[in-house]
């Protein structure tokens, strides 16, 4: 092999050395283009500045565009939320209203029954005093039922009131011989007891036939006050 292929001429080093330095200096206000023909430049993210900001734009768009949705999303989740729990609250006190007006409505019915049930007594009982004094009989049906319901019928005090003490006496003989047993009864006056009614002491205790005391116990049984 010959010496001479071995050997860099300094001539040729200086010609490198040159074209090295043209291709590295740049000059003030250059600027850079992507070439096309070389792969992969496109993907650098290297661009003109516009299109850098184009996609930045497009970036902050897309995530707005999301928050907005997932807001959205979120608030109309709570807003069904909120109406669910709005609807049961109404329909709480709707339930609540309307058993109180049931109750309301029965306790209505039930003081309406009670008054006009105790309107009919009153008026019952109204007639039926009137017809006693009327009818002079009447006293004497009462004093036979409450004779009756005596076991010790000897001794007995009678009072009526004084119209009916009258009559009594009238048909006293005819009235005794009608009630087996009964020996010493004596017939007495009484202003307070009213026509019709009969109060019947015995050694054992008393009779109420007066016609007040048996309207106040036919209200009883029917739960009426008097």
């Amino acid at each position: 092999m010959s010496s001479s292929k071995g050997v860099i001429k300094s001539s040729a080093v200086k010609v490198v050395e040159r074209v090295r330095h043209a291709d590295c200096s740049v000059s003030p206000g250059a600027t850079f283009q992507v070439n096309p023909l070389i792969p992969g430049a496109q993907k650098s993210g290297v661009g003109p500045p516009q299109e850098r900001e184009a996609e930045m734009e497009e970036r902050i768009g897309l995530a707005k565009q999301d928050a907005y949705q997932k807001g959205l999303a979120e608030g109309v989740n709570k807003g069904i939320a909120l109406q669910k729990e709005e609807a049961r609250r109404m329909i709480a006190a709707v339930t609540d209203l309307m058993g109180k007006l049931t109750r309301l409505r029965q306790d209505m019915m039930e003081q309406a029954e009670q008054q006009i049930m105790g309107l009919s007594f009153a008026i019952a009982e109204k007639v039926i005093h009137r017809e006693v004094r009327q009818d002079r009989t009447v006293v004497a049906s009462v004093l036979r039922e409450a004779v009756r319901s005596v076991t010790e019928r000897d001794g007995m005090k009678v009072r009526l009131n004084p119209q009916d003490f009258h009559y009594i006496t009238e048909i006293k003989e005819d009235f005794l011989r009608e009630m087996d047993g009964v020996k010493n009864i004596v017939f007495e006056e009484d202003p307070g007891i009213k026509a019709g009614g009969v109060m019947v002491e015995t050694m054992f205790g008393e009779v109420d036939a007066r016609l007040e005391q048996q309207f106040d116990e036919i209200r009883s049984g029917f739960g009426v006050a008097g």
